[in-house]
């Protein structure tokens, strides 16, 4: 039985022979790294910000159906239209998303600076002092009478009959 020394000489005469791929001998075994290793597949962060520019106004479940017909993940689409908001490239109303740049950049581009981020929080803070100062709108009786169908109007009716003995 051969020992450990032999085997493991055999093994060193065997990395030290030339390669016969046509190589020269003084390369390298290992590849040198390189930024990218494998090519874009599909650019769901483009297609998404596309489509969400076609359609001002698209909830991401919305978004997230639609592009999912095409071949992309749902949770991928979803996740982009969140960081594309917070990151400023949309601006998210009541689960609605509306393109704010005026084209796509790469989401390496998109770190806003704490300026930025400082002011849009005053912003969002000025805004919300300015809705909760509005007055409330006084309720009539014309405006609920306007605001309902003929079958909600028939029910008050029979409401207000048990009150006041119509």
């Amino acid at each position: 039985m051969p020992t450990i020394q032999e085997e493991m000489s055999k093994v060193l005469n065997e990395w030290n022979k030339p390669v016969e791929n046509n190589q020269p001998e003084n390369t390298s075994m290992t590849q040198p790294v390189t930024k990218n290793q494998f090519g874009v597949s599909n650019n769901v962060t483009r297609v998404t910000f596309d489509y969400v520019q076609a359609n001002p106004g698209v909830t991401a479940t919305e978004a997230a159906n639609a592009l999912g017909k095409q071949g992309f993940k749902a949770s991928s689409v979803t996740a982009i239209m969140a960081q594309m908001a917070r990151s400023g490239s949309m601006r998210k109303e009541q689960y609605k998303y509306f393109v704010v740049a005026k084209e796509y950049t790469p989401i390496k581009l998109w770190k806003k600076t704490d300026k930025a981020l400082k002011v849009e929080k005053a912003v969002a803070v000025v805004e919300k002092l300015a809705e909760t100062a509005k007055p409330k709108p006084t309720i009539t009786a014309q405006s609920i009478v306007d605001n309902m169908t003929l079958r909600e109007a028939r029910e008050l009716y029979v409401e207000l009959g048990k009150y006041f003995g119509a």
